[in-house]
């Protein structure tokens, strides 16, 4: 079953950023994956200048089009048509190094008993300012549960994990429009032996659209939702704790917003 790859791709008016994406995937040192792209209603050439780019390759994908249910759907329906073990999100506007996959293959091979990987990436701001993201520490005698409650540890595009982890213990919360990536790691995270790799294997960028750079209440009314729904993971200090820091975040990115 492994053999080995199915990447999920969810797109959505993509047509400015999706090329670099599909060229980051096309340039990998691997070829054992299929690419699955989820047209999440888009309403520019997104799905023209992918089928123009894809045609043309020998890569085994397949373009699913849906209407705009937000991209927790679009990666719901682009786990349900994987054929294999192993999946690998990216957004549309992120990319990733050519070794990307061949690094993650062989620390599959060298740890077979981790269903969850993660590494870290390169960060490109709205201002077009480029750094390496600081290493996740992840402390590993301690609960991955409560140590994610307190902070996103995983980004979308750096994460590959097992199909059946999804299929057993749940898949994207598509009421969520944001932070629907933090809860279901959240959710995963009893279940998850999971490998932090050291390697920068990939580009998250910020652009006007995304969830980053998007309305803030909305935003944080999903991450106050998901931290009650998962307080369990913590006491009664640390739930005082959590909302003492997500309203100190709040008022810290609305006068940012109200800067740039």
């Amino acid at each position: 079953l492994m053999s080995f790859f199915s990447i999920i791709c969810p797109v959505y008016n993509s047509e400015k950023y999706i090329k670099k994406t599909i060229d980051s995937i096309l340039m990998q040192n691997v070829s054992d994956f299929e690419l699955i792209i989820i047209d999440d209603g888009s309403q520019d050439k997104s799905v023209k200048i992918l089928n123009y780019l894809l045609k043309k390759t020998n890569l085994d994908y397949k373009i699913i089009q849906s209407t705009w249910k937000g991209p927790g759907s679009a990666r719901n329906l682009g786990i349900k048509a994987a054929k294999y073990e192993w999946i690998a999100f990216i957004d549309s506007d992120d990319t990733w190094e050519p070794a990307k996959l061949e690094i993650v293959k062989n620390a599959i091979w060298q740890n077979p008993k981790i269903n969850f990987l993660c590494h870290r990436e390169y960060f490109i701001s709205r201002n077009r300012f480029k750094y390496e993201v600081k290493p996740i520490i992840l402390d590993y005698n301690k609960s991955i549960c409560s140590q994610l409650y307190f902070r996103n540890l995983f980004s979308t595009s750096a994460v590959v994990l097992k199909r059946d982890l999804l299929i057993k213990h749940g898949i994207f919360d598509e009421k969520l429009l944001s932070a629907q990536d933090y809860e279901l790691w959240l959710k995963l995270s009893p279940h998850i032996n999971v490998l932090m790799l050291e390697d920068v294997l990939g580009t998250y960028v910020q652009r006007e659209g995304n969830i980053t750079s998007g309305s803030i209440i909305p935003k944080y009314k999903n991450i106050y939702k998901i931290a009650w729904r998962y307080s369990h993971y913590t006491n009664n200090f640390g739930i005082i704790k959590k909302m003492i820091t997500m309203l100190l975040r709040f008022f810290r990115d609305s006068v940012n917003k109200c800067f740039t």
